[in-house]
């Protein structure tokens, strides 16, 4: 399998897809042009002769990872929970599909069912044999360092513990809290992890600490050289996972598959018996299931599903144990600093007790002293340090923390 089919869909539903037929041997194009989305049915021949892959926009889609306990089942049907916190919408909502472990670690992604089931309808409509299904930033590197690729107005993240995509403006932003986060609190020096910054020949972005690079060669082709086979986290898993061609052949058995089943109903009646009992033990085992979740959790108040509410209690306790504190106390406190233009210069987290001491500088004490009404209004308790004029700039500490 040396030729790969990539088709990669843009944020813009009005433009049209890019596609590339790619030899991975020799390591370049074979074919390649774009097409309307409701014209990738003239890709299905192609389709159907090699392997296939279709990129969506990377902002539909979120990775993260999580740390897998065990290699049981009950710790892999667990993994969603770690990362209900980091999802806008209720988890049930959004198709959650998982990678390979490795080290313990799990690459997962997490897309509405709306948005999947749109991909899938998309696919099915133009009869296209695709194998695979992923966000582009995937494709973007091995991950082994932090790369970042301007495609227009936005930027492929990829690195170690991280891949997104984000417009240029919040990926400004974000550099600068990784500077923020890699301080070293006593001497104030700066670890900040190497950035690789590729952009195309007639781009203007320049962000400061990036070792920038021009790309050689267009967005596809460079997802194009990285793509490997199983290597990435695919989407079609689950009930969202495509019938391939055989199981379409198996379709063709469906008569003596039904004649199969009618003689499994006979069967099936002579063991109606048996089952009745089994069912009185399984009410058993349940009930015994909802009085050990009791002993466990006294305070619970409404009990609906003793199983998966001991999941999510789990889960939660492996968050508060891994940094969710620090996630939160950032996520409420960086939308305030972007928006007042507060320049953030260290950063200092405590775990006891949990709270935030941050570095600022403003252009008034007033955009200081708002930035405080404002974290406190969102239920934060937070102090403001002494203020100091520097220049036309004034500067100070913030300390934030949640509200026990």
């Amino acid at each position: 399998m040396s030729k790969y089919l990539i088709i990669r869909a843009h944020r813009n539903p009005d433009a049209d897809c890019d596609w590339l037929l790619w030899d991975s041997q020799k390591q370049q194009p074979l074919d390649s042009g774009q097409l309307p989305c409701d014209r990738l049915g003239e890709l299905a021949e192609l389709s159907s002769q090699h392997h296939s892959l279709l990129l969506i926009p990377g902002h539909e889609v979120l990775y993260s990872q999580a740390i897998l306990a065990s290699r049981s089942r009950l710790a892999l049907e667990a993994l969603p929970y770690q990362i209900e916190e980091q999802l806008s919408t209720p988890l049930e909502d959004n198709h959650i599909a998982r990678g390979r472990v490795q080290d313990n670690r799990v690459e997962m992604l997490a897309i509405s069912h709306e948005r999947m089931q749109h991909w899938l309808d998309m696919i099915n409509a133009s009869q296209l044999d695709i194998r695979c299904v992923s966000p582009d930033y995937l494709l973007l590197d091995d991950a082994s360092t932090l790369r970042a690729q301007v495609d227009g107005d936005q930027v492929l993240v990829r690195g170690p513990a991280v891949a997104c995509t984000l417009s240029t403006g919040t990926f400004r932003h974000w550099w600068q809290l990784q500077h923020a986060l890699h301080t070293t609190a006593d001497s104030g020096e700066t670890e900040i992890p190497t950035l690789t910054l590729t952009t195309p020949e007639n781009s203007s972005l320049s962000i400061e600490g990036a070792e920038p690079l021009t790309a050689q060669m267009a967005l596809i082709e460079t997802l194009a050289a990285a793509y490997q086979p199983g290597q990435v986290v695919n989407l079609l898993q689950g009930a969202f996972q495509l019938r391939d061609r055989v199981q379409e052949q198996l379709l063709n058995l469906r008569w003596p598959a039904a004649i199969a089943s009618l003689c499994l109903l006979l069967y099936g009646a002579m063991l109606f018996t048996s089952n009745l009992e089994l069912k009185q033990k399984k009410q058993q085992l349940d009930d015994a299931i909802v009085a050990t979740y009791k002993d466990a959790f006294p305070n619970a108040r409404r009990i609906v599903n003793p199983r998966s509410q001991m999941r999510s209690q789990l889960a939660q306790l492996e968050q508060k144990n891994s940094g969710g504190a620090l996630l939160r106390l950032l996520e409420q406190v960086s939308a305030d600093l972007t928006g007042a233009g507060i320049k953030t210069s260290g950063l200092r987290y405590s775990k006891t007790p949990i709270q935030l001491k941050l570095q600022l500088e403003a252009g008034s004490f007033a955009t200081l002293e708002g930035l405080e009404q404002s974290l406190s209004a969102k239920g934060l308790r937070t102090k403001l340090g002494t203020l100091l004029q520097d220049g036309n700039r004034v500067k100070g500490s913030l300390t934030v923390a949640e509200v026990n």
